[in-house]
């Protein structure tokens, strides 16, 4: 991967929630898809903040559906059949959906 030059009096390496910012930004640049973009996303943000995995979910109105576009994991970790089954999730838009707050009887939730 390309490294950022130091710019405006940085030290060699950026700070590390640029370093992120940064990172994230060109896999989006550089990816057709966010699906394509999100392992590398991923790993970025679980690096920044020592996380062992992470997912990334995206919201399709349309369908009324919550669905895993892209995971990472620390390689070596014995993620596979973690990182299959949540590839494989997808969420209706409604009670129990995850992500879901407010009082009961009121509309909330991604398709509202």
């Amino acid at each position: 991967m390309d490294e950022r030059p130091a710019q405006n009096g940085e030290s060699g390496s950026a700070q590390p929630h640029q370093r992120v910012l940064f990172e994230t930004t060109q896999a989006l640049a550089e990816s057709a898809t966010l699906e394509e973009a999100a392992p590398r996303m991923l790993k970025a943000v679980c690096e920044a903040l020592n996380w062992q995995c992470g997912a990334i979910w995206q919201v399709n109105r349309a369908r009324k559906i919550l669905r895993c576009v892209g995971t990472w994991g620390v390689p070596g970790l014995p993620l596979d059949e973690f990182m299959t089954i949540t590839m494989a999730q997808t969420f209706q838009n409604g009670p129990g959906c995850p992500g879901e707050s407010g009082p009961a009887g009121s509309q909330s939730g991604f398709g509202t």
